[in-house]
């Protein structure tokens, strides 16, 4: 597969970029690749993108298992493969077992899952579900309500 933009390289950004590029270089596993390789060319808008998926992945409530459950649930609706093949091992050490990742890549539902990742994994993935449908994703609302203490449909 060709790149649209060749692979940008540190030593080829200018100074003012760099400590931008550091930052993405402690969190990223594709280094510079990946979107970053098309956002350092505007790196007002890579610094705004950074700062917010920043936050999404390390900031929240929501801890790192079910972070990267629904980051895998949406790279497998998306088909985005990079996404998979960089959350993958992140989701793995987050502590998502292997038959949840498998059930994922076969579009199922995941049939065992664990703790939390048990009890709020309805939420998420019907929550992805209604994005990817073009459902708009507030009828969840009541439901959402009570999903601390929803039976789990799996």
């Amino acid at each position: 597969m060709t790149e649209r933009f060749a692979q940008i390289t540190y030593e080829a950004l200018p100074a003012e970029v760099r400590p931008l590029a550091d930052d993405i270089l402690k969190v990223s596993s594709a280094a510079l690749g990946g979107p970053y390789n098309a956002l350092l060319r505007s790196p007002e808008m890579a610094r705004r993108a950074f700062d917010f998926l920043d936050y999404l992945r390390f900031k929240t409530s929501v801890n790192k298992r079910l972070n990267e459950f629904a980051i895998l649930i949406q790279a497998r609706i998306s088909n985005a493969q990079y996404e998979w093949w960089a959350h993958e091992p992140i989701a793995r050490k987050a502590g998502l077992f292997d038959a949840v990742m498998r059930d994922l890549q076969q579009c199922q539902r995941p049939a065992s899952m664990q703790g939390d990742t048990r009890r709020h994994s309805w939420a998420i993935v019907s929550f992805a579900q209604a994005w990817r449908c073009g459902w708009p994703p507030w009828h969840l609302t009541p439901r959402l309500r009570t999903f601390p203490t929803a039976p789990s449909p799996w």
